[in-house]
């Protein structure tokens, strides 16, 4: 087994959501990169108290969508 560099050396020193988004999209930290086609970041409010996190099959991605908008206002 072959040890992974981990993701440290992708996290920008600038921590935007801009910056964190376009570091993700070119992180290759662990091996969930190899099947991945792309990275998403959510909707939302930037400064939300609450974030929800997960994945889900495509047929759900509406119901999935309006849930986050709905958590992302509380």
């Amino acid at each position: 087994m072959v040890a992974q560099e981990g993701a440290q050396h992708y996290v920008p020193r600038e921590r935007t959501l801009t910056a964190l988004r376009e570091a993700s999209a070119d992180c290759r930290g662990c091996d969930l990169h190899r099947d991945a086609t792309q990275t998403v970041f959510g909707e939302g409010p930037t400064r939300a108290r609450i974030v929800m996190a997960g994945d889900r099959d495509s047929a759900y991605a509406g119901l999935v969508a309006d849930l986050t908008t709905v958590a992302s206002a509380l």
